[in-house]
């Protein structure tokens, strides 16, 4: 979902290795992971399929947001 600038307003922040190999996304809540999480996992993108975890350590939090 974007706002009226265009901005996405989903995600916190993303960053990519400048290798371009992996990348780093946070999003807004939990609900929006857990969603990318499921969405996109196995998906192809640029000929390889996408491989999706939560970051090592990761805590489950039951706070969700909405």
């Amino acid at each position: 979902m974007c706002t009226g600038g265009g901005h996405p307003t989903q995600v916190r922040e993303a960053r990519c290795d400048p290798s371009g190999k992996f990348a780093f996304v946070e999003f807004t809540t939990e609900a929006l992971a857990a969603t990318a999480l499921q969405l996109f996992n196995g998906m192809e993108l640029c000929g390889r399929d996408m491989k999706l975890a939560r970051p090592a350590g990761y805590v489950a939090r039951f706070d969700y947001q909405y």
